[in-house]
């Protein structure tokens, strides 16, 4: 039995990949008027060394709208494909 997880046999990555992708992924959202430190508050990292800033606990609302920001952008159920190789994969399964 590998000591490798699941998920990086199965596909190649490893959690932390996904994670730093995702984390990427959500630089898309700033024009939407993401705050990217809510993808740093999630993911667990030091936002505020200090903790002067506690938006995200002071109101569930704000963090709420984030989430519902990034998420149009997380989301693999909702978000058509965004790359070329994944169009032709797709069109190579309908002809089978």
């Amino acid at each position: 039995m590998s000591s490798t997880p699941f998920f990086s046999r199965a596909l190649g990555y490893n959690l932390h990949e996904l994670r730093d992708v995702a984390r990427s992924v959500l630089e898309k959202a700033k024009k939407e008027n993401f705050n990217t430190n809510s993808a740093e508050f999630w993911m667990g990292d030091n936002v505020d060394a200090l903790f002067h800033n506690k938006i995200w606990k002071l109101d569930p609302a704000y963090n709420l709208m984030q989430h519902q920001i990034g998420e149009k952008h997380l989301s693999i159920l909702s978000n058509p494909p965004v790359s070329e190789e994944i169009r032709k994969e797709e069109d190579r399964l309908k002809e089978l």
